[in-house]
């Protein structure tokens, strides 16, 4: 897989539509963790936090994994940060990796 990461300009709007993963990062070291990823369907790739969520344990994030989302917010650090009210659930569509055919 080649990197095409999305990195925006610190505090300037960004968005993204996608499916959510979770990648490891950092490995080997004490901040070593699943970073959640937003994966558009032309392979763009956002790493993305919700504010006031833990960054290690994720956990409004956890059970959207492998969800179609929508997200807007700021980019901080190569990351777009959201508050939750910001982050949709799209109508599921099957990716092309789990259909038949």
């Amino acid at each position: 897989m080649s990197d095409s990461r999305i990195i925006g300009e610190n505090g300037m709007d960004g968005s993204t539509e996608g499916y959510l993963c979770f990648e490891l990062t950092n490995v080997g070291s004490k901040s070593e963790s699943l970073q959640p990823i937003v994966e558009s369907e032309n392979g763009e790739r956002t790493a993305i936090y919700v504010i006031g969520d833990n960054p290690f344990q994720n956990e409004h994030l956890r059970p959207l994994e492998g969800q179609n989302l929508q997200v807007r917010g700021k980019w901080r650090n190569g990351v777009l940060r959201v508050e939750p009210k910001d982050l949709t659930v799209l109508t599921p569509t099957p990716r092309m990796d789990e259909t038949d055919g």
